[in-house]
């Protein structure tokens, strides 16, 4: 009997020294555990959503002078998604813009409809800014964004001429980052008022 109990502390022992030895080895993980609220698992690299807005009507035609070449199909409307994405320490990241794709209030999640985005191998510790545009509902208030059919980033998004933070916080109206895409307001008049 005490030779089994000897015998079975052994083997607990060696486990234990296995483990810590694996441990050692193994390294701590390619991505912290928890992202930032504003951040998207992109591979073993992260996407920062640094702005949604309402993107503007496609301006490819002149009025009287034919058809628009990409017009917004009915009942839809244009967000873009302005992102920063940063490759981890040590690894490239392989990224591809037709990885990205927006659930919006329940519909199936669309790739976007156009991007302005590298699709290659970023090199380790690098980072890149692009831009994603998206076709969604016309009133359409939120959506997740995904990478490859990853952990989704809840997004509020813009009223059809808004701009809004990727989660509302902040101090403006829409978020913290301008609240329209309008026009400034015209120059007050001149001397002589009116």
């Amino acid at each position: 009997m005490r030779l089994l109990a000897r015998a079975m502390a052994l083997v607990l022992a060696v486990a234990v020294l296995a483990g810590a030895a694996w441990s050692l080895v193994a390294g701590p993980p390619r991505r912290a555990a928890s992202l930032a609220a504003d951040e998207l698992p992109v591979g073993d690299g992260v996407a920062r959503v640094d702005a949604v807005i309402a993107a503007a009507a496609p301006m490819g035609a002149m009025p009287g002078m034919g058809t628009d070449p990409d017009p917004v199909p009915e009942g839809l409307r244009r967000v873009s998604v302005e992102l920063t994405v940063r490759a981890p320490e040590g690894e490239a990241l392989p990224l591809g813009a037709d990885g990205f794709a927006l659930a919006a209030d329940g519909v199936e999640p669309v790739a976007a409809h156009r991007a302005v985005l590298p699709s290659d191998d970023l090199p380790p510790g690098a980072q890149v800014s692009g831009v994603l545009v998206f076709e969604v509902p016309e009133g359409a208030a939120a959506g997740d964004l995904a990478y490859d059919g990853g952990a989704p980033l809840p997004l509020e998004l813009p009223a059809e001429d808004g701009r809004t933070a990727p989660h509302g916080g902040g101090t403006g109206a829409g978020g913290g980052h301008p609240t329209s895409t309008a026009a400034s307001p015209a120059p007050a008049a001149g001397p002589g008022g009116g």
